[in-house]
């Protein structure tokens, strides 16, 4: 990378470097500039729309199916608030995307002159896109100045896809965007280390695996937070090692080959009667990666898996802190993909086939 560098061309630069294919954009005069960047590259290709609410709805399919996550670019004011609903979407569904938003000139925003901070709008069709977007994005920023690009993106690429994923916004100012940098001079951001205490994971799986053995009627829960975590193959080796009735959540319905013996069907209010069967009459219920929420427990969350002890691993603590009527036996806080690791290396694990409960459920 040259030392001096354009701006926009920095930024496509940056997602080109993170391995992101393509863009879903509209053009408009608050992100021309950076629109103009995809001129002077071969190596990243965008998709023009029809309406920005596609954009951000193609960009979560396009994270969605991987094996990496998308990015939009599109105007200020009625460009950036037309994103809001599929960003919405990628928040509540933990998918991870980049929503690039142009912006007025930093000198035409409010407060930029004296007398200016209480109006309405300043620059054509200044739109604080940063506090709208607030509630439903993991980061949502406007940048200061051209010399913060570098940190705001490695900042929104990490946040995007650490922990539990979701949405990012960054907006940056039309001046901004054809900005002359230098990202040698520039700050970096600093991931910070990821802590896993494996020993309590350990002591965790132990536990379960002895709740397993001396169950009757256990149901493990199957749900949408898998593919979040990108755990399917590691389910695979879990699915080998445990030998119970299988049901699923709506965003976990493909999860399992459906002529599995052990799989009875999809759960909850959309769900099949065997699967809903299956969970109300177990006494233990294992869920993983689903956020038990009242389309899987009904609205009266108190009557869910009524006499079973319910073991929830969710990567969110605040899933798992929710109570509502619902009753934890146990909350394990671990991304899927370490507690499946942990778990499958347990050899206190040991294949009990419940036969008879087996045969009820699939009855």
């Amino acid at each position: 990378m040259k030392k001096m560098i354009n701006l926009s061309d920095y930024v496509l630069k940056f997602l080109i470097k993170k391995n992101i294919k393509n863009i879903f954009l509209i053009t408009g005069g608050a992100i021309s500039f950076m629109v103009d960047a995809f001129s002077r590259t071969k190596k990243i290709n965008y998709t023009c729309v029809a309406h920005e609410q596609a954009a951000a709805m193609m960009a979560d399919a396009y994270s969605r199916l991987g094996p990496n996550l998308s990015c939009t670019m599109v105007t200020s004011g009625p460009g950036a608030t037309n994103l809001i609903t599929g960003i919405a979407c990628s928040w509540f569904d933990s998918i991870p995307s980049i929503h690039i938003t142009g912006q007025v000139n930093s000198y035409e925003k409010q407060g930029a002159l004296k007398g200016t901070k209480n109006t309405r709008q300043i620059g054509f069709q200044e739109t604080d896109i940063v506090s709208i977007a607030k509630p439903i994005t993991k980061f949502s920023y406007q940048l200061k100045n051209p010399n913060e690009i570098k940190y705001v993106l490695e900042k929104a690429c990490f946040l995007a896809q650490s922990g539990r994923p979701g949405p990012v916004v960054i907006d940056i100012p039309m001046d901004f965007q054809k900005a002359i940098i230098n990202p040698s001079k520039m700050k970096s951001f600093k991931k910070p280390k990821e802590k896993i205490n494996k020993k309590k994971l350990a002591n965790f799986t132990k536990k379960i695996n002895n709740l397993i053995s001396f169950s009757k009627r256990p149901v493990l829960l199957l749900g949408g937070g898998i593919k979040v975590s990108k755990s399917e193959k590691l389910l695979e080796i879990f699915l080998k090692k445990i030998s119970i009735p299988i049901v699923t959540t709506w965003s976990g319905v493909d999860l399992v080959d459906h002529n599995n013996k052990f799989y009875i069907g999809n759960v909850g209010v959309y769900g099949s009667r065997p699967a809903n069967f299956a969970v109300q009459n177990s006494d233990l219920l294992l869920c993983l990666g689903s956020r038990l929420d009242t389309r899987i427990t009904g609205g009266v969350p108190s009557t869910f898996a009524r006499r079973s002890k319910v073991i929830a691993v969710d990567i969110d603590k605040n899933e798992l802190s929710k109570k509502r009527g619902l009753k934890l036996f146990l909350k394990v806080n671990s991304d899927l993909s370490n507690f499946f690791k942990i778990f499958i290396k347990d050899k206190s694990t040991k294949k009990i086939e419940k036969s008879t409960w087996l045969n009820t459920c699939q009855k």
